[in-house]
């Protein structure tokens, strides 16, 4: 059994300034066309890829801007049916490509305003490719964490890349605004969540933040729940769709499933906590991760 592997740390890329102005000035239409063309002759070529080729691609992304095009390819790798040893190391490879360039990303309104052409700024262009890419990325991963099919070992190493980006996606305070897309998947999973829970229990639990931003997310999950509960009870009545009912009952059993491997934070027995982020959840001047951080609500 392949044993799960911590992503390399040693190669970081470059800063990346932004492709040349004249490649960035092409038309929509243009860059759709070679986007689609690049898709075409990547899913020809993905099925054939070895492991050697896969962590080729990685190391040349890492090594210089001429090769950003290798992280659609490495995306497109990320699959729980993907052969193990090949998506294991794309999965390395981009969140060897990522991390140094958290903050470069922009906000998703800025990417949005960019890539619809509110922007001619090369530099703000290449932003808003930036955060696609990682938010596909950050997709996969929660795939690859969830999905039933994933193998035991990638599904560990992606739970711990996606925690990575949680506790350094914002300056070190926690991302809860992944974080939410993760439990969300959990909870409106419709097979087995026990291996994913697990490892989050296992490894994430004992942090306070962590148990802190589960609980506001699964509160906001289980309202959002109750207002579609509510909205299309109606029609469940009058034309016994029993489809709504159901998928309702398997969140609601998968929320109750997340709270027991969360625990509850005592404030009377304890009254400082370990903190996954850097910053906490109050001590925004905190830098130090390996410290015992207080807690106050």
């Amino acid at each position: 059994q392949v044993q799960p592997i911590r992503p390399r740390r040693t190669l970081s890329p470059p800063a990346l300034p932004p492709p040349p102005p004249a490649a960035m000035a092409k038309s929509s239409s243009a860059t759709a066309t070679a986007t689609a063309s690049g898709t075409k002759k990547r899913k020809s070529k993905s099925g054939a890829l070895t492991h050697e080729e896969v962590k080729a691609l990685g190391l040349e992304l890492l090594s210089s801007r001429a090769h950003l095009n290798h992280a659609p390819t490495l995306l497109a790798l990320l699959s729980p049916t993907a052969p193990l040893s090949i998506a294991l190391e794309a999965l390395i490879s981009l969140q060897s490509f990522f991390e140094p360039l958290l903050s470069s990303i922009p906000s998703a309104s800025a990417a949005a305003a960019a890539a619809g052409g509110a922007s001619d700024d090369p530099e703000l262009v290449f932003g808003a490719w930036l955060r696609q890419r990682f938010d596909e990325f950050v997709a996969a991963l929660v795939e690859l964490s969830v999905s039933p099919h994933s193998d035991e070992a990638i599904r560990e190493v992606a739970l711990d890349a996606f925690m990575d980006f949680v506790k350094l996606g914002k300056d070190g305070s926690f991302h809860s605004a992944i974080y939410h897309k993760f439990l969300h998947a959990v909870v409106h999973a419709t097979n087995s969540i026990d291996d994913v829970l697990e490892l989050l229990g296992s490894k994430y639990s004992k942090y306070a933040d962590v148990c802190f931003f589960t609980y506001t997310s699964l509160d906001k999950i289980a309202n959002s729940l109750g207002s579609q509960t509510t909205g299309s009870g109606k029609d469940v009545l009058q034309n016994g769709d029993d489809g709504a009912e159901d998928r309702s009952a398997i969140c609601v059993r998968n929320v109750y499933n997340i709270l027991v491997h969360i625990p509850a934070l005592d404030f009377k027995k304890e009254s400082k906590f370990d903190m996954w982020s850097t910053v906490g959840l109050s001590s925004k001047g905190e830098k130090d991760t390996s410290e015992v951080l207080p807690y106050t609500s």
